[in-house]
C-alpha cells in the first residue's frame, strides 16, 4: 500500500513539475529561435546593402553582343571562361560571365542568358549536377536543387515567411533559396560582395 502511493505521489508530482518544463523548454526554444532570425535579418540587410551599392557603381550596360564571343576564343581559354553545353540545334558554348541564371524543368536545363533576344532560354537535356560542377565556384552558387545563380547578377534578397526570395538583374520574377541551402548560399555572397 505504501509502495502503490509512493508511486502516485511521484506521478502526481511529475504531473504538476512537467508542464513548468515544458513552457520553460518552449520559452528557451522561442529565444535561441529570435535570436538566430535577428542574426539571419542582420545579415540579409548587410548582403542587400552591399548589393544596393554594387548596383549603383555599375557601370552603364554595354550593347548586345554576338552569342558566338565564345567561338572566337582558344581551347584553354574556353574551358576557364566557356560551358560547353548539347543543344538540341547542337553544341554550343557559352561565356560564364552571360549566365544569369540555369532552371531544371522536367529533366531540361534552361540556361539563362544576358544577351539573348527576350530571354529566351538555351535548352539542354545535360543533368544540373553535371552543369554545375562545370561552372566556377566563386561566381556561382546553388540556391535551390533545380536553380544555379551567378552572383553577379544578384540584385536582392527578400525574406518570405519562413523562405527567402532572390532576385535577379534581367529577371521578372524572384527564385525561392531552399531553406537547407541558405546556410551555404550566405557566406557565399559574404565572400563575394
Amino acid at each position: 500500500s505504501e509502495e502503490i502511493h509512493g508511486e502516485e505521489s511521484t506521478v502526481i508530482h511529475f504531473l504538476k513539475i512537467a508542464p513548468i518544463w515544458f513552457l520553460l523548454s518552449f520559452f528557451i526554444v522561442q529565444y535561441f529561435d529570435k535570436k538566430a532570425i535577428i542574426l539571419d535579418n542582420k545579415k540579409l540587410l548587410e548582403i542587400n546593402q552591399k548589393l544596393d551599392s554594387r548596383e549603383t557603381e555599375k557601370k552603364p550596360k554595354q550593347e548586345i553582343q554576338p552569342e558566338n564571343d565564345a567561338e572566337k576564343l582558344d581551347d584553354s581559354e574556353n574551358r576557364l571562361r566557356c560551358l560547353t553545353v548539347n543543344t538540341p540545334e547542337g553544341q554550343k558554348k557559352i561565356e560564364f560571365n552571360k549566365i544569369i541564371h540555369i532552371n531544371v524543368v522536367e529533366h531540361y536545363c534552361y540556361l539563362y542568358l544576358s544577351d539573348r533576344p527576350e530571354f529566351e532560354p538555351v535548352e539542354t537535356k545535360s543533368p544540373l549536377k553535371d552543369l554545375y560542377a562545370d561552372l566556377p565556384k566563386e561566381t556561382f552558387v546553388q540556391i535551390h536543387r533545380s536553380n544555379v545563380v551567378n552572383v553577379s547578377y544578384i540584385k536582392q534578397l527578400k525574406k518570405n515567411k519562413r523562405s527567402y526570395d532572390l532576385f535577379l538583374d534581367l529577371i521578372e520574377n524572384p527564385l525561392p533559396i531552399s531553406r537547407h541551402r541558405l546556410s551555404q548560399v550566405l557566406p557565399v555572397l559574404q565572400k563575394v560582395l
